[in-house]
């Protein structure tokens, strides 16, 4: 359920005042049935029903959830993506900071190409913003951003570094991605923690 595009403004006394247009209404689409799709809705939220009561950051992925349904009930395509970026943010701890956000949340996929799509969303979405420029191709930049935010949601009920809290989550989502580097620093920790572990000859 949404609201429409004419509201009444009135007194503390409920005496009217005067109308008010939305100017970024868009009429809603028509409904269409879930037939097909609502087994896979109720398994999924029994799957979700199952997790988030023993999960180390419950309140935070609730939080996550709210914020997800706030963006998809906008009206308005610009809206919703700016909203659903805002989720973005929230879900890789990186309000305000859009170059960790790319790089949090491109942390999820094996190629370079989401990485791409995500600085196109990003600057999209500041052009948007800050300089009031309509968003080109608003939605399919709706849709991927959308399915961005949801491949988190999933990540982080999965919580597959098994942590505590969503910033430890957003550390492990800051590493690298390359195999070859992540060898490279792996063998350097190792080289480290053996020149630690033995009693030192140096003194001062």
């Amino acid at each position: 359920v949404t609201s429409g595009p004419y509201f009444t403004l009135h007194k503390a006394t409920g005496e009217f005042e005067q109308f008010w247009y939305d100017p970024t209404y868009i009429r809603p689409p028509k409904a269409f049935k879930l037939e097909a799709k609502w087994q896979h809705v109720i398994e999924q939220k029994s799957e979700i029903e199952s997790i988030l009561p023993n999960h180390t950051y419950r309140d935070v992925l609730l939080t996550a959830f709210r914020k997800y349904q706030h963006a998809m009930g906008l009206s308005s395509d610009e809206a919703s993506i700016v909203s659903l970026w805002a989720l973005l943010e929230f879900l890789t701890c990186s309000e305000g900071k859009h170059n960790d956000t790319v790089r949090r949340t491109a942390f999820l996929y094996t190629d370079e190409l989401p990485r791409l799509i995500l600085e196109r969303i990003r600057h999209s979405r500041n052009r948007y913003v800050h300089h009031a420029e309509q968003i080109e191709d608003k939605q399919n930049i709706h849709y991927r951003v959308r399915k961005s935010a949801e491949h988190l949601i999933r990540f982080h009920l999965n919580n597959p570094f098994e942590c505590k809290t969503i910033q430890e989550t957003a550390k492990y989502m800051s590493m690298s991605t390359s195999l070859e580097d992540l060898d490279a620093k792996i063998g350097m920790f190792r080289k480290v923690r053996d020149f630690l572990a033995i009693e030192s000859d140096y003194q001062i």
